[in-house]
């Protein structure tokens, strides 16, 4: 089994940028050409019920700040039998109309045309074999790097034996609870010289305990094309070392699975191939990372993108840290929390109140205890930084629907 994984910030950096890759690679002097605003398309379906994305850039220089989103084109799927029209819900996204699931056996071809009237289309793709995960799992284990921490592995089977290429995603939820919460915290009476007055007010108890969500930040593909049966076993989906905050309390991690044909896979193995490299951001590349994407106003035009239509199953799990670390004390917190007693004055004939002004307005950082002789240069509070005793710094106090504890 061939295990590819790609740095998906990399990768989306690639597309924003200039890009190649066909059969040969061709250098490029930029100096004396030309930029080429690459059009970048990037668009999956799946056996969802649900309103599909479909993103739409230009490529941008290194010096440009992000990518040209590209506003005002008509986006639409088209089978044999039904047309769904996408809108554009925020600049360079469209979204589907109505909800909608890709079917087995249609035909589906995307059609965009831009402001300036280009037409590009996409070959025609089918839905791919609807290959459910058999299994999500965590083990607490030392990877290759002698790293001990907690491995998520995934296990697949196929018995038709025609999936064959896959690609992982996930999202992970994790419970953050606020290390120094206090039911107090600092306000300001007033912040005009000579009258620079703090005082204490009662702190709201939602504080403490919340909840984030992170999506995956890479592509993780594999192959079973060269093994004698369609079956991923023991596929590492996600690895935490035992130091990291999120696994600090109550975790959960759903995995993606997205069968992809072959030539969606080659894609984004050309991707990881100048991942690998080290060559994602040159700009010394000429042509394009071919996908199934193409001009029908001008053929030879350079289009980036793919038009996948794949089946995906969903699996989540949850876990504690103590189900893997029971006795052993907890990770580092996501931040330092150290200690400081901001001065309630300015410095001396400076006539203006302490730091601890904008550190209030800005709510930098919150209330801890009374200063009485810890920091015998500094001011009546002692406090710490705001993720340390107010947990929505870091994540959001509504528990998300699919918890369970």
């Amino acid at each position: 089994m061939k295990l590819i994984q790609l740095n998906f910030k990399k990768y989306l950096c690639l597309l924003g940028f200039i890009i190649v890759v066909s059969a040969c690679v061709e250098e490029i002097n930029f100096e004396n050409e030309a930029f080429d605003y690459v059009l970048i398309i990037d668009a999956t379906l799946t056996n969802e019920v649900k309103h599909h994305h479909i993103y739409i850039n230009r490529a941008h220089r290194f010096e440009e700040e992000g990518p040209n989103k590209v506003t005002g084109a008509t986006v639409q799927v088209l089978t044999g039998s039904a047309t769904y029209t996408f809108e554009e819900e925020a600049s360079g996204v469209y979204t589907s109309v109505e909800a909608f699931s890709a079917q087995s056996n249609v035909d589906y071809e995307l059609r965009v045309t831009t402001k300036n009237g280009r037409v590009y289309a996409s070959t025609k793709t089918q839905l791919t074999t609807n290959t459910q995960i058999d299994d999500l799992y965590a083990v607490r284990e030392t990877n290759d790097d002698g790293v001990n921490g907690i491995s998520i592995y995934v296990d697949s089977y196929d018995p038709s034996n025609t999936s064959k290429f896959y690609r992982y995603e996930f999202e992970e939820t994790f419970r953050v609870v606020a290390p120094d919460w206090r039911n107090q915290d600092a306000y300001i009476v007033s912040d005009v010289y000579p009258e620079c007055v703090v005082a204490l007010e009662p702190r709201s108890e939602d504080k403490i305990t919340c909840y984030r969500t992170d999506p995956s930040n890479s592509l993780n593909l594999t192959s079973t094309k060269s093994l004698t049966e369609d079956r991923v076993s023991k596929h590492l989906v996600r690895f935490l070392s035992s130091d990291s905050y999120q696994i600090s309390h109550r975790y959960s991690i759903e995995a993606t699975q997205y069968v992809q044909t072959e030539s969606a896979y080659n894609y984004f193995e050309v991707l990881n191939e100048f991942n690998e490299e080290g060559s994602v951001f040159s700009q010394i590349q000429a042509g394009y990372i071919g996908g199934n994407i193409s001009s029908e106003t001008n053929p030879s035009e350079k289009i980036v993108g793919f038009f996948e239509v794949s089946a995906v199953s969903k699996k989540r799990i949850f876990f504690n840290y103590t189900d893997f670390y029971q006795g052993e004390p907890l990770p580092p917190y996501a931040v330092p929390c150290e200690r400081a007693a901001p001065d309630l004055f300015g410095i001396p004939h400076s006539y203006e109140c302490g730091p601890i002004m904008n550190i209030i307005k800005n709510n930098a950082m919150v209330y801890l205890k009374d200063n009485k002789g810890e920091f015998p240069i500094g001011g009546p509070y002692i406090m710490v930084p705001r993720a340390c005793g107010d947990c929505t710094a870091i994540g959001e106090t509504i528990i998300p629907d699919f918890w369970t504890e």
